[in-house]
């Protein structure tokens, strides 16, 4: 039977913290060439991630979403900026689209959104907002004349593009522990079944339709059931019967 995960997940403002603390680490790195970085392929998380290494490639996004896969790991710190395994998210715009996919993009920031930017009419550069006063919000950016720098800009500033929202719920909560069958649909279950919607090459918003449950059922192990077996198939065929009964 799957078991309650018992991990401590992080408060909104330990977490906010967290990326912040860490990208406050990172502040003067400076390329060591022409886009040139440590962050591209550490832990092999760009490759895993887009299936393409980033190096020599604009980083200024890819520095946002190592930030919350370093600080979280690849399944949780991805998910939490709405990426995925062999998504499109190392430009800014793709990155910015997955937030508006899913109701996260937002015009009035907050500590720990993801700031977006654009550049030749376009959105093509991004950080992370470290503090919002005063009508100013300041924002360590990475790629910023080639290094990682703290900038502030005025709110009302026309090149800011808006604001993705990360999910701060999935904090420190790994997204690989069984789930808990609880009948609710929350955050958890949504981003486990994205991850099968992108493996099944359905479209990953977050919604079981038909296909889904095809697919799920299609590649579903088989295993042969009899009085005394016990576990998650056991767990499913009593859940799939009490269904049946009831219709």
């Amino acid at each position: 039977m799957c078991k309650k995960n018992t991990s401590s997940a992080l408060t909104v403002p330990e977490a906010k913290e967290l990326i912040l603390s860490k990208a406050r680490a990172e502040l003067n790195y400076h390329e060591t060439g022409d886009n040139l970085t440590k962050y591209a392929s550490a832990y092999d998380y760009d490759t895993r991630l887009y299936g393409f290494d980033m190096n020599g490639l604009p980083w200024c996004d890819y520095f946002v979403d190592w930030l919350f896969m370093d600080a979280f790991g690849f399944d949780t710190g991805s998910l939490m900026l709405y990426q995925y395994r062999g998504c499109s998210g190392a430009s800014c715009a793709a990155s910015a689209s997955y937030f508006r996919a899913n109701g996260a993009f937002i015009t009035v920031p907050e500590v720990g959104d993801q700031i977006f930017f654009y550049v030749n009419g376009d959105i093509n550069h991004t950080g992370i907002v470290e503090d919002v006063s005063g009508g100013y919000v300041t924002v360590i950016e990475g790629n910023s004349s080639d290094a990682v720098q703290r900038n502030v800009y005025r709110i009302t500033d026309p090149s800011i593009a808006g604001y993705g929202r990360p999910d701060w719920t999935l904090a420190g909560t790994p997204v690989s522990v069984p789930l808990e069958t609880d009948g609710e649909f929350g955050p958890l279950t949504k981003a486990r079944l994205n991850e099968i919607l992108t493996i099944a090459g359905l479209p990953a918003d977050g919604i079981c339709r038909i296909d889904a449950w095809n697919y799920l059922f299609d590649n579903f192990p088989y295993m042969e059931l009899r009085s005394g077996s016990e576990g998650d198939a056991v767990l499913l065929l009593q859940l799939l019967l009490n269904f049946y009964r009831e219709v």
